[in-house]
């Protein structure tokens, strides 16, 4: 691997630490990293009818997104490794396979709700109070709501399935284990600062078809249908490269 050796060739810790963070940086543009949070971003009416200015401060809204799940996914590769390299647990290669599945299948999901959205709105309970009691209510959101929560979630997800490899690199390139958690968290840093990028830029093209029903509406049908191959593509390859069913 690329990365792998470039680290290895590495002595000073600063430029090591550098490295880190623009590898965590790129890793935000992977595929299924893009189009997963592409089912995350939104756009409503009002962000379309006035000028780009609030175009900029929609999209710089969408990508708080994308910072949830940049601390999703960093708060479980160093979970991941505190349990390795402070409390010397040994995980099977096999554990992180199944995680890679279970982002495959998260996908599949994700790009299903493009299209389910449109034709099932998303309701929640909320809890209100009221002269003292507290009770639910049931909302259905537009389109301009979202739930970070989720975000976090993913990158959580992706986290897991991810922080094997790392690891695998970190050990091959590091032989201290301060090293390591610092190089893992300025990849994390990374990470999360392109992930806030990508979410931001992906959300444009919402924005501006916000007042174009036909054209919103493809850009959700083209995106969950990407979303759902990248899946089935993850799926496919943990299942017959990985061959963790077997």
């Amino acid at each position: 691997m690329f990365v792998e050796e470039m680290l290895v060739q590495i002595n000073n810790m600063g430029l090591l630490l550098s490295v880190g963070f623009l590898v965590g940086l790129a890793h935000a543009f992977e595929p299924d990293h893009m189009f997963a949070m592409m089912t995350q971003v939104r756009g409503s009416k009002k962000d379309a009818s006035v000028p780009p200015a609030r175009i900029t401060i929609s999209a710089l809204r969408n990508s708080l997104p994308g910072a949830f799940w940049g601390f999703g996914h960093t708060s479980m590769i160093l979970f991941v490794s505190f349990l390795v390299f402070v409390l010397a647990l040994n995980i099977p290669a096999m554990v992180f396979d199944g995680f890679e599945f279970l982002v495959g299948m998260m996908l599949v999901v994700l790009g299903i709700s493009m299209y389910g959205k449109r034709i099932f709105p998303i309701r929640h309970l909320h809890p209100h109070e009221h002269n003292g009691i507290v009770h639910t209510h049931q909302y259905e959101h537009g389109s301009d709501h979202s739930h970070t929560h989720k975000s976090y979630i993913i990158g959580c997800l992706h986290g897991l399935a991810g922080s094997g490899s790392l690891i695998a690199i970190s050990v091959v390139a590091l032989d201290d284990i301060s090293n390591v958690l610092s190089f893992v968290l300025i990849f994390g840093i990374g990470s999360v600062i392109g992930m806030m990028i990508v979410s931001g830029v992906l959300s444009v093209p919402f924005l501006l078809s916000s007042r174009f029903a036909r054209l919103r509406k493809s850009l959700h049908i083209v995106a969950g249908t990407v979303t759902v191959i990248i899946g089935l593509e993850v799926i496919h390859g943990v299942i017959t490269t990985e061959l963790i069913f077997v």
